[in-house]
């Protein structure tokens, strides 16, 4: 069992080189496994302005 960590959702073009306005957060937890993106719409059919990924940071139980 682990906890679940929580992240944004940004949405970034695929050229996106970073943005002033944008916070990252840097946590020191144990993982519990490898980081992996689940991709909410396809490049093949989505405007590089609407694209949508989620980041998943498995944490393990402390």
């Amino acid at each position: 069992m682990f906890r679940a960590g929580v992240l944004s959702t940004p949405s970034a073009p695929p050229d996106f080189e970073g943005d002033p306005n944008a916070n990252i957060t840097v946590l020191d937890l144990p993982a519990e496994g490898p980081c992996f993106e689940v991709y909410f719409n396809s490049p093949m059919d989505t405007k590089p302005d609407d694209l949508l990924t989620a980041i998943h940071v498995p944490i393990a139980e402390s």
